[in-house]
């Protein structure tokens, strides 16, 4: 979300508001475009008639004002109706387990000659590592009227996010 200013009573505002919410005046789209440098838009709407224009292309995903390409699926821009990004945090119970489990057999063979400590330290150890190695995905879920689908999904928040604005402005200024 960006914030940019009422034209009206010049205060600053969110880029997503309809309204102001300190005078009450109707924000212009075209206003908000402009403020907001991180979102692309054609230069000139007319001279895109006909023709498609170009948001975002990289990694396997291009998205113009008329279709929305993910790796071999292709979207209609026109029958997407809604674009929201998610996190999916990771299962954190099997790493725990192995740190508890560990630690407690490390206790309970700590006075003992057996190898029950050792294996209980190994498997903390294992569960630490497994811990530490476990990532935050992001996703890009979009609505259609067949139904809600991940489109793309990633552990780079920003990529999503992009892609997330580009498909924005491309619906806004579908074909």
């Amino acid at each position: 979300m960006a914030l940019i200013k009422c034209s009206e009573c010049g205060k600053e505002i969110s880029d997503k508001a309809k309204i102001c919410i300190n005078c009450g005046a109707p924000i212009d789209i075209s206003i908000q475009s402009k403020e907001t440098p991180s979102q692309s838009k054609p230069d000139d709407l007319n001279q895109h008639k006909g023709t498609e224009a170009n948001y975002y292309s990289l990694d396997g995903v291009k998205i113009t004002n008329t279709r929305f390409i993910v790796e071999n699926t292709t979207y209609s821009v026109n029958g997407i109706t809604s674009v929201r990004t998610s996190i999916i945090s990771p299962n954190k119970t099997g790493p725990i387990f192995a740190i508890v489990f560990g630690a407690i057999l490390a206790l309970l063979g700590y006075n003992s000659s057996s190898n029950i400590t050792t294996i209980g330290i190994i498997l903390a150890i294992i569960g630490i590592v497994w811990l530490l190695s476990l990532k935050t995905w992001y996703d890009l879920r979009i609505s259609t009227a067949a139904g809600e689908t991940d489109a793309v999904t990633s552990k780079d928040e920003d990529y999503i996010r992009k892609i997330a604005t580009a498909l924005n402005q491309a619906i806004i200024y579908r074909g």
